[in-house]
């Protein structure tokens, strides 16, 4: 398998192109669960998470991993 990455554009908000879908973690849930039920609940798609790309600042000024 391929790693891939999902990303999307916010529609009418030009400032915000290639956002991959993120949220918050649950307590007792790891990064990985997160970012497979975060993806899931955003896009409606199953993944399987295979490695961190990187760590970045979300549009919030939040940072997220």
């Amino acid at each position: 398998m391929k790693p891939e990455l999902l990303v999307f554009d916010v529609p009418g908000m030009p400032e915000y192109t290639a956002v991959a879908p993120g949220g918050g973690i649950e307590e007792g849930e790891t990064v990985a669960e997160t970012a497979v039920r975060e993806v899931k609940e955003e896009a409606g798609i199953d993944v399987v998470f295979v490695g961190e790309v990187g760590t970045a600042e979300s549009p919030t000024g939040y940072y997220v991993q």
